[in-house]
């Protein structure tokens, strides 16, 4: 019985261990070096047609790779744009902040004169609006009655050596010559 053997382009008959037989004739020599020329070029074949498949699926899966990886490049160029952007906004809306805190110490600075102390310059804005009604000193209008119909208005001005004195007196007050001014004026009154 004879057995074939498969290779791409050729089959050849070969005849079976089992069953050979002297009516058979070998091929000779010539024909068995075509026929290990041809399997060997085939096997050559088969392996460069491998390689050859193994190379364009590792050129598809690095192009996928960049792709994926210039896809999440991009995005992450998106992210850090979009937060510049919010960074740029958040700066113009600081800058707006400084330039109005700036100006209401300036302000403020006007408002108090000579009181103005460089440590009020730590104070946060609405503790430097309490400071301010606190110093901001109303001319305060007393009115005596004397019984008889009649208004008196002192407006009492303290001198140096009074000013001295009041901040002696009520040491822990911010309106201590406020203070003092009333407690010279009830002194009038008596």
């Amino acid at each position: 019985m004879t057995k074939l053997i498969d290779n791409t382009d050729v089959v050849i008959p070969v005849p079976a261990p089992d069953s050979v037989s002297t009516t058979v004739q070998q091929p000779d020599a010539e024909k068995q070096g075509l026929l290990a020329d041809l399997i060997r070029e085939r096997k050559d074949r088969q392996d460069l047609q491998k390689k050859l498949d193994e190379f364009i699926t590792a050129d598809k899966k690095l192009k996928e790779d960049k792709l994926i990886e210039q896809g999440e490049l991009k995005k992450l160029l998106d992210a850090k744009e979009n937060e510049i952007e919010d960074l740029k906004a958040f700066e113009i809306e600081a800058k707006a902040y400084r330039d109005l805190i700036s100006a209401e110490r300036e302000e403020v600075k006007k408002i108090l004169g000579d009181k103005w102390d460089e440590d009020f310059g730590k104070l946060s804005i609405p503790s430097l609006r309490k400071l301010v009604k606190q110093f901001e000193l109303p001319s305060k209008v007393i009115d005596t009655d004397k019984g008889i119909g009649k208004t008196v208005k002192d407006d009492l001005v303290l001198n140096d050596a009074q000013k001295k004195e009041a901040k002696t007196m009520f040491p822990f007050s911010v309106n201590c010559e406020e203070l003092y001014s009333e407690v010279l004026q009830s002194r009038v009154k008596k």
